[in-house]
């Protein structure tokens, strides 16, 4: 009895070992979800090219606000001390001012880690090295400058959760020219100005929502009151006629669907909130454009094929030329959506 006891333990630890290394991926992988904000609505602001080249001639630089805020999962098949960087993405089309290409290029990008028991945050002027048997210079997690986490200690088999959080500027691009009508609704042009597809478009104002499908690089659509406008509250909440009345589809807090996350989280009051969530917002309040809406603001939004590109490389591996020699990590998951606030002239009291 006791041998069969012992044997059939030893049986079963082994398979179970075989059983998980079958199962787990052998290569790093990515999963992320990203948010990029352009702001067109600051006072120095155009909306038209005419304008903008009057603005270009006349020395005086329009720029647009940009931020951004991304989510990765880093998972990692062996156990290894490697260096983690994160390169954030351009504004594809590079819009001349003065006679200098500028675009959205963000070297200096702010990250914050989170572990169990550790925070860290670095930017690209300090350098921090925190927390207690986490890395490994000084007994701590040492942070570089331009989007680098320096000396990562982690086990085989295991996922890190690392937020980047950038605020920039770039050259002011067209984007769109609307007029509010005296509907509720606005009129006038929406152009994708990025150099990439610009899937699951939504041009959403007030209390209302126009689906505008996808967006070829530089495509320019028209947009008036004979699209198939949608309550705000019904696209994000995808209602559907169901006999003779509107059901939403109701969410689910447990699926990995990050185009439906990225939604809820961007718009979350005017999606009706918890009562329709079912979860608390807490940290992610500055995320919501909720209020931009009520402010009359329009917002574009839309999905990209591309985000924060990830790299992972051997801690103090370099290069012949002295670089930091990458090895690929795997895109498993990512949803970058792109939104863009805009501002909405106004033609008068019938309008507001």
């Amino acid at each position: 009895t006791w041998a069969t006891f012992l044997a059939t333990v030893a049986v079963v630890a082994v398979g179970a070992y075989y059983v998980v290394r079958a199962t787990k991926a052998d290569a790093p992988l990515v999963n992320q979800l990203c948010f990029i904000d352009v702001d067109l609505t600051a006072s120095d602001a155009t909306d038209t090219d005419a304008t903008a080249d009057a603005a270009s001639r006349s020395g005086r630089r329009s720029t647009a606000r940009t931020r951004g805020t991304a989510w990765t999962c880093l998972y990692q098949p062996s156990a290894a001390v490697v260096d983690v960087a994160m390169t954030t993405p351009s504004l594809g089309r590079r819009i001349a001012v003065d006679d200098a290409a500028s675009s959205l290029t963000l070297p200096d990008a702010r990250l914050a880690l989170w572990d169990r028991s550790t925070a860290v945050v670095a930017d690209g002027l300090l350098s921090r090295s925190i927390g207690d048997g986490v890395g490994r210079r000084g007994g701590g997690l040492a942070c570089g400058d331009g989007g680098r986490i320096s000396s990562l200690a982690r086990p085989a088999w295991s996922s890190q959760h690392i937020i980047g959080d950038w605020i920039d500027g770039t050259a002011m691009p067209f984007v769109a020219g609307l007029t509010a009508d005296a509907f509720g609704r606005v009129v006038g042009q929406v152009q994708n100005p990025l150099d990439e597809p610009l899937e699951k478009s939504v041009l959403l104002y007030g209390s209302y929502a126009l689906s505008l499908g996808s967006l070829d690089p530089g495509q320019t659509v028209d947009v008036d009151g004979r699209g198939e406008w949608r309550s705000t509250e019904a696209y994000l909440t995808r209602q559907r006629l169901n006999e003779d009345r509107e059901t939403a589809q109701r969410y689910n807090s447990t699926e990995f669907d990050l185009d439906r996350i990225g939604e809820v989280i961007g718009f979350y009051e005017a999606s009706g909130g918890k009562q329709y969530v079912g979860l608390d917002r807490r940290n992610l309040e500055r995320l919501d454009l909720t209020e931009q809406l009520r402010l009359g603001r329009a917002v574009l939004i839309g999905k990209a094929r591309s985000g924060v590109r990830v790299s992972i490389s051997p801690s103090d591996a370099t290069d012949a030329e002295g670089e930091h020699s990458d090895f690929a990590a795997t895109d498993h998951l990512q949803t970058t959506w792109w939104r863009f606030l805009i501002r909405v002239a106004d033609v008068g009291p019938s309008a507001r």
